[in-house]
């Protein structure tokens, strides 16, 4: 078996061992209190009131949470079924990751990344839960892929692919949380170091196009800093915060 032969080999071993372990007792698991307080939350008649009363008195954009609201809408609260996408998440991210260290570095790195990230108990723990944990974990990873391959790799028609593919994960990690949105940011502020002057515009254009998306969760983040957090957890920042 040559080198190319066993590293796949080896990549669908790990990938194969990440899918069962994501899985077992996915659905035995007691619902957490995040999980549960983000099913009371959703449960509304319309989206609308689903927003006043469920969005402004949590701490995160409202992506994940109105993703729970028209899910549940669709397959119930079922544990199992609700945490399957987020689950999925997690699985591609593993091969994401794989494939973003495999490019800056080498195959060998990206094998040992992916095993180090798929038998970290910290890493099934958050994301065998219906959280945006494993989702904002994906996001990011699916941006930096679409960034790297942007900046770094593509020419001509295919690098337009990889533009998309950055843009569209930089407005997720935007609309997942606040963590994830300052990633994005990051993320594009460190892309002006690298990209080529022939690119600048695209790229300027890219970064724009993300931050307006966010326009729709002006108010919702403005009635969050109003109000602090669920039950007190946080208070309201004074305007000192910063």
């Amino acid at each position: 078996m040559n080198l190319k032969n066993r590293n796949t080999f080896l990549l669908i071993f790990i990938l194969a061992i990440s899918f069962v372990l994501h899985f077992i007792n996915l659905k035995e698991l007691s619902l957490s209190n995040d999980e549960l307080s983000a099913i009371t939350r959703a449960r509304y008649d319309t989206f609308s009131e689903m927003i006043v009363n469920g969005v402004y008195i949590d701490y995160h954009p409202a992506g994940i949470q109105a993703f729970i609201y028209y899910w549940i809408k669709i397959f119930g609260d079922n544990a199992f079924l609700l945490r399957l996408p987020f689950v999925l998440c997690a699985f591609a991210s593993t091969i994401l990751l794989y494939q973003i260290c495999k490019k800056w570095y080498n195959e060998f790195v990206g094998l040992l990344s992916v095993i180090a990230f798929t038998t970290c108990s910290l890493v099934l723990q958050y994301t065998q839960i219906a959280r945006m944990y494993s989702t904002g974990m994906f996001f990011c990873l699916l941006a930096t892929y679409g960034w790297t391959y942007f900046l770094f790799n593509e020419e001509g028609t295919r690098k337009m692919k990889y533009w998309w593919v950055w843009l569209i994960g930089s407005i997720l990690c935007i609309h997942n949380h606040y963590f994830s949105f300052a990633f994005a940011g990051i993320l594009g502020l460190s892309g002006l170091f690298f990209v080529k002057k022939i690119d600048l515009k695209v790229y300027l254009i890219g970064g724009i196009v993300a931050l307006v998306s966010f326009i729709p969760e002006l108010r919702i983040f403005q009635e969050q800093m109003k109000t602090g957090d669920i039950g007190g957890w946080l208070a309201p920042p004074e305007k000192t915060f910063c």
